[in-house]
């Protein structure tokens, strides 16, 4: 038996890295792709070797041989597109982040719940080597109590209004570069530290005159009592990707992701270098590979969208600190 999935969405993240790693799992099969551009569905089908292309997401929704539904278009999409997959009997992995909002991403889960569909979020960067090191030192206290957390990215990013990949700086589409890159870190902190309680932050248009915001800072409690901060840009003239964790017995220092080590540091002790096999050639696989593989057993998720829903929650609490001006509990 196979795990049938439907695609909606075609964009390069679909085309890729989705599509090809569901054609390479074994228990898998593609059996429709819905765009709101026929064409594009037809054409991807016939790409990946779908049975099917349609431009009615009902039709999509409908059909039998669909177990699982990728929610892969736009933001604003992920909310209605869950709940009516999940009505219509259908499992949901949805692209991160999963919503705009906190409140969408609550009603995606109660929906799914209610239904009694999975629903996972595709942030397979807690698939990465690095990633789960990472959460294994912390969790066996090769820190000690985690007390800060520090993410910071910074990069250039100014698409012209006629790309398609626009949609990542309209305010209703991506969100800007906390939505878009930083979700990835907030997740893997999240996983990390647990549950978080209380976010404050700010937003700006400080360079760049499109609808989302060009630099993000986000100041976060979690339950456990650690402290975070998340600084995301998309004006900058040089790039970062740092993420560190600092505790009462030492430091995590990393650099990007997809590096091959990162550093232990301790007081009073070398910095250990402790180094991790690379990310898998498709960096979705994983993810696939785990979320079919459960399914087919009849088993819950790994990473359910109530793990998922954490990084919207600090995202959602900047957003609406912002407009308050007030420390937002999440």
């Amino acid at each position: 038996m196979a795990l049938g999935w439907g695609i909606s969405g075609t964009g390069d993240i679909i085309r890729k890295a989705v599509a090809p790693a569901i054609c390479a799992h074994d228990g898998s099969r593609l059996v429709s792709f819905y765009s709101r551009t026929a064409a594009r569905a037809t054409q991807l089908a016939s790409d990946f070797g779908a049975c099917r292309a349609t431009a009615d997401f009902d039709a999509l929704l409908s059909d039998p041989q669909v177990d699982i539904v990728y929610v892969g278009g736009e933001v604003a999409r992920h909310a209605p597109e869950t709940i009516a997959a999940a009505a219509a009997g259908k499992h949901v992995l949805v692209e991160k982040p999963m919503a705009l909002t906190a409140a969408e991403g609550r009603q995606m889960i109660e929906a799914c719940a209610h239904a009694g569909v999975q629903l996972a979020v595709a942030y397979y960067r807690r698939y990465y080597p690095l990633a789960q090191r990472l959460q294994g030192l912390v969790a066996e206290g090769a820190i000690g109590t985690p007390l800060q957390a520090t993410i910071d990215m910074a990069s250039y990013y100014n698409p012209a209004p006629d790309d398609p990949k626009y949609w990542r700086v309209a305010a209703a589409g991506g969100g800007g570069a906390l939505q878009d890159i930083g979700s990835h870190r907030l997740d893997v902190l999240c996983w990390l530290l647990g549950e978080p309680a209380q976010v404050a932050g700010f937003t700006g248009h400080r360079v760049l005159d499109y609808q989302a915001p060009d630099t993000e800072t986000l100041l976060a409690r979690f339950v456990n009592g650690t402290h975070a901060t998340c600084r995301c840009t998309w004006g900058a003239g040089a790039n970062v990707d740092t993420f560190c964790v600092t505790g009462s017995a030492g430091a995590l220092q990393v650099g990007a992701f997809e590096d091959p080590s990162f550093v232990l540091r301790r007081r009073g002790q070398p910095d250990q270098v402790i180094e991790v096999p690379a990310v898998a050639a498709n960096r979705h696989f994983p993810l696939i590979e785990d979320v079919a593989t459960r399914l087919l057993a009849g088993q819950a998720v790994r990473h359910d969208g109530r793990a998922g829903w954490q990084a919207t929650r600090l995202i959602d609490g900047c957003y609406r600190s912002q407009a308050s001006g007030l420390v937002i509990a999440v």
